[in-house]
């Protein structure tokens, strides 16, 4: 007798066990969740917005005007302070607080709204020589000492400032050029003799 319930039991068909469909929906719902989730966080990780650009150099002390600025697209992070695109009307007629180089991003901290010359300033125009300043020539934001060459305007022969140059002209057919300086005001009167006579200007290295 048991023999034959065991033949009955091995002849009996097999139940197909019933699939869960809810653990396959789920498998499937976490599949797809993470997907979403890797293409958002690659979306968020490459967006790009646009950006104030320089399209050309501006030296320091100088206006921004619109033909200096552009806009392009980047990718921004905390780390970098760009300025949006929006924006770019905002900046029109401040001042370049460091010399800025074309084709770079344009930032917070590279302008400030005081112009140059600043209160308590002059701006004065020095003619020099070749012979009167360094071989090199001058830039912009460079410290100099200025010694005006005696005249008989004034006799400040051998009396030095300290400046900071404005900007240099190119240099006339003698090869002499216009170098303006930005001095305190208590000091244009020893300054605005050498307009007329010319000066020596040494270039001051780093403390």
């Amino acid at each position: 007798m048991l023999i034959s319930e065991k033949r009955a039991t091995a002849q009996r068909p097999a139940v197909p066990r019933k699939r869960r469909w809810w653990v396959v929906g789920l498998g499937v719902a976490l599949v797809g969740a993470s997907v979403l989730g890797t293409q958002t966080y690659l979306s968020a990780r490459d967006a790009r917005v646009p950006v104030v650009l320089v399209v050309r150099d501006v030296s320091w002390g100088h206006a921004i005007t619109a033909a200096d600025l552009g806009t392009t697209d980047v990718v921004t992070g905390p780390e970098l302070k760009v300025i949006r695109a929006a924006d770019r009307d905002q900046l029109i007629g401040r001042t370049a607080k460091t010399g800025l180089v074309g084709g770079s991003l344009l930032t917070t901290d590279q302008l400030q709204d005081q112009p140059v010359p600043g209160p308590r300033q002059v701006l004065v125009g020095i003619p020099a020589k070749p012979g009167q300043l360094p071989a090199r020539g001058l830039r912009a934001e460079e410290p100099v000492m200025v010694t005006p060459i005696g005249n008989s305007v004034a006799n400040t022969s051998g009396t030095s400032v300290s400046a900071t140059v404005f900007e240099v002209s190119a240099p006339d057919a003698n090869g002499v050029v216009i170098v303006d300086i930005v001095v305190p005001a208590e000091l244009a009167g020893t300054v605005t003799p050498a307009a007329a006579g010319g000066a020596v200007l040494a270039l001051v290295g780093p403390r």
